[in-house]
């Protein structure tokens, strides 16, 4: 597994409490460098502002994220440790893109060379994720895909990922599997959030 993930109470409260002291270390060390900003400098580190968001609402106990954390994440760990030893979504991701290669190459009709590769940094993820979210559903419940995708859509980037000059593009392939599979797309909620 490539990382940890708290999945019981103990080890989300040892989690939060090592992510108190993470932002407490931060604090200290911008008051010594003659700030105390920390919202400021987080902001300015998109990725490390969304996860430190995100955490910090996980490990609030009366937040509506806690709840759902605490009911479902043991299940989906389980989920995804046993994917990643057999790496089916991988494999998912990479059947996916080759089905869509014709239909990527069709709307690039400004020959631009890195065509391919923008829309596939998007929809790599964007694979990977539905797939996860379509196992949380199948083995642990709908709460499961709901939680899975509401920590990507504020954990995520998505946005640097997936930018706006291409998510119509994005969202009518995803469209094109979907109809193909018969099987939902649930991370097209990721683009349509923004896009409203």
């Amino acid at each position: 597994m490539p990382m940890d993930i708290p999945s019981t109470a103990t080890q989300l409260e040892d989690a939060c409490s090592n992510l108190e002291n993470y932002k407490d270390c931060m604090m200290e060390r911008l008051r010594a460098c003659g700030s105390d900003n920390f919202d400021a400098l987080a902001a300015g580190n998109k990725d490390l502002s969304r996860l430190i968001a995100t955490s910090t609402e996980i490990c609030q106990k009366d937040s509506p994220l806690h709840t759902s954390y605490v009911q479902n994440i043991a299940c989906m760990k389980a989920t995804i440790e046993a994917d990643f030893r057999v790496q089916s979504c991988r494999d998912y991701t990479k059947k996916a893109l080759e089905y869509l290669d014709d239909p990527i190459e069709r709307k690039n009709t400004k020959n631009d060379d890195n065509h391919f590769f923008t829309y596939s940094y998007c929809l790599r993820p964007l694979f990977v994720i539905n797939c996860y979210a379509t196992k949380s559903l199948r083995e642990c419940g709908p709460e499961a895909k709901d939680l899975a995708i509401e920590l990507i859509q504020k954990a995520g980037s998505v946005d640097e990922q997936c930018p706006a000059n291409i998510r119509i593009d994005i969202l009518d392939l995803l469209q094109t599997l979907e109809s193909e599979t018969q099987e939902e797309m649930y991370v097209k909620r990721l683009l349509t959030f923004k896009l409203l």
